[in-house]
């Protein structure tokens, strides 16, 4: 791990957000006791996403550890975000804040996107649906974290129309 400046607050304050282990938030995933900046990992092409379609901001938004921003689905209930990592990674929590009332979330891993796409072979449900309330954080553990190169978080909007909104 990369030693951090003594001025860096702000990646200080990111590393101690959360407890030991792997987070996919969407804003990051835990991975040990570092948490992951998957912005980072995308620019470096260790990670790529690709998600529902967007109407309001980009999928960055919810990679950007800022509540503030957002993408919203293009009325695309539910909101699909998939992430492949170049090298397995074993994700141990997961956080997401989301608007738009009241939602449910699940995280689903797997080794190979076949096996993600088909509910197959290395497949997991990693976390089962989750009913929660718009606007605060829903930070769950993972029970039994396994080795994936797949994750994929599925947000459903159980209230009002089908536009999905992901801030983090």
């Amino acid at each position: 791990m990369n030693a951090v400046p003594p001025f860096d607050t702000e990646r200080i304050r990111r590393l101690a957000l959360l407890p030991v282990a792997g987070v996919m938030g969407l804003s990051g995933v835990r991975l040990g006791a570092a948490q992951l900046d998957i912005r980072q990992m995308i620019a470096l092409g260790q990670a790529t996403v690709t998600n529902s379609p967007i109407d309001i901001g980009t999928i960055q938004n919810v990679f950007d550890r800022n509540t503030n921003t957002l993408a919203r689905s293009q009325a695309v209930n539910p909101m699909v975000v998939t992430m492949s990592f170049s090298q397995s990674k074993r994700l141990s929590r997961s956080r997401v804040w989301f608007l738009g009332q009241d939602n449910r979330w699940r995280v689903e891993t797997a080794d190979t996107l076949a096996d993600l796409d088909s509910g197959t072979g290395s497949f997991l449900v990693v976390l089962d649906w989750e009913t929660g309330a718009q606007a605060t954080w829903h930070d769950r553990t993972i029970a039994d974290p396994a080795p994936c190169k797949f994750v994929r978080l599925k947000l459903n909007r159980l209230t009002g129309d089908d536009y999905v909104h992901l801030n983090d």
